[in-house]
């Protein structure tokens, strides 16, 4: 995130928890969040009925560790099919960047 807009993340969060007080949903790290998810779905009707049937959370790593669509599509639906909990998704997610060698998103 460039240093500017960290800035404006940092404002508006400060400035949300002073609006919404006892709404503790509005960090930073929350917003960068709800950016990147909106970022990552805005364009993709084939995914945007997919997400709401798991969690914040486990969209959150889908988004952070997977690098296209056709890999978020799987894991969710997967997710989704398997009951899956946050730890097992990390896991699968793990065992997979493992075998194929990969330090980042595979």
């Amino acid at each position: 995130m460039r240093l500017a807009g960290a800035r404006q993340l940092w404002t508006l969060a400060k400035d949300l928890q002073k609006e919404f007080p006892g709404i503790q949903r509005f960090s930073v790290q929350n917003l960068w969040n709800m950016r990147q998810f909106y970022s990552a779905y805005k364009d993709n009707p084939k995914l945007q009925p997919l997400v709401g049937e798991i969690s914040w959370t486990k969209n959150i790593i889908i988004i952070e560790r997977c690098k296209d669509d056709s890999q978020r599509e799987f894991y969710i639906k997967t997710t989704k099919k398997f009951g899956w909990t946050k730890d097992v998704l990390i896991k699968q997610l793990e065992a997979v960047q493992t075998a194929y060698g990969e330090s980042d998103k595979f």
